[in-house]
């Protein structure tokens, strides 16, 4: 079960590194396990982006810990133009971190001697984590905590956040549109939000066979459609609705660890690669 270790009894240590071709090298921390049995298997976890990567980032980190714990070789990095790495936000595209996903695995079997990859994303990064699975045969498991798969309805979530964090904020709008810049924050170009708009649950196509784990934590995940529809053209999906914090939506003073979805990731990602 989830809990906290002190630092002496600590069974991993956290390497940040750098990885990738500069001007485009990513950072990343890697998780490696001490003094527990070697799972022989490593995960890449795949970040949202925008305020959302904010808001998830400790929970992420805790979920990292969790599997590093049980013997797993974990890899948390930043996109291309996101956090510590290299670029600027408006510079990248889905594209682009579809590509950094398969750069952050090759790291990760390299720096870890492990020949099995499991990609976890959360949100838009298990989006980018589907593409990238899609694009390749080195991933043996996908497991997808809150995907996005439709994308219009997901940029209209965000605009709407953002309106309603003007409205209490009272930030001044931009003088010659009258509209905010970007969006909480983070700004956002017309190709960006093009690619976007573009994510249908009909293009998230995998390769048969791969195994497939959908997580949700909205109880009114039963009745989303373009779930429905992409769960439907993959037959050995499973998929769980688990109620639990929504570390990267909720208030700041909400914001709480998921850790009922964190243990549950844990024990199937445990009985998965025994």
């Amino acid at each position: 079960m989830y809990h906290f270790l002190k630092t002496s009894d600590c069974p991993y240590t956290v390497e940040p590194f750098f990885f990738g071709e500069p001007p485009a090298a990513l950072f990343g921390c890697y998780h490696r396990p001490q003094r527990v049995p070697d799972r022989g298997c490593g995960i890449v976890l795949c970040h949202p982006v925008g305020q959302e990567y904010i808001q998830s980032h400790r929970s992420v980190y805790q979920l990292a810990v969790q599997l590093t714990r049980i013997g797993f070789h974990v890899l948390r990095f930043d996109y291309f133009g996101c956090g510590d790495s290299g670029g600027d936000f408006e510079q990248g595209s889905l594209r682009q971190w579809t590509l950094d996903i398969q750069t952050a695995a090759r790291a990760l079997a390299l720096r870890s001697d492990q020949g099995r990859i499991v990609l976890l994303g959360l949100r838009l990064g298990a989006t980018l984590a589907m593409m990238a699975a899609a694009q390749s045969d080195a991933f043996e498991t996908l497991v997808l905590w809150e995907p996005i798969l439709d994308g219009r309805r997901y940029f209209d979530e965000m605009t709407e956040m953002h309106k309603s964090f003007i409205q209490r904020s009272k930030v001044k709008k931009n003088r010659q549109t009258g509209l905010p810049e970007g969006v909480l924050g983070f700004p956002l170009t017309t190709e960006f939000k093009k690619e976007i708009e573009a994510i249908q649950p009909e293009r998230m196509r995998l390769r048969p066979g791969m195994r497939l784990l959908a997580i949700s934590n909205n109880l009114e995940a039963a009745h989303d459609k373009s779930l429905k529809r992409f769960l439907q053209g993959h037959a050995h999906a499973e998929h769980l609705i688990i109620g639990d914090h929504r570390a990267w939506y909720e208030e700041l003073y909400k914001r709480l660890i998921p850790v009922t979805t964190i243990n549950f990731l844990v024990n199937w990602i445990d009985k998965a690669h025994q």
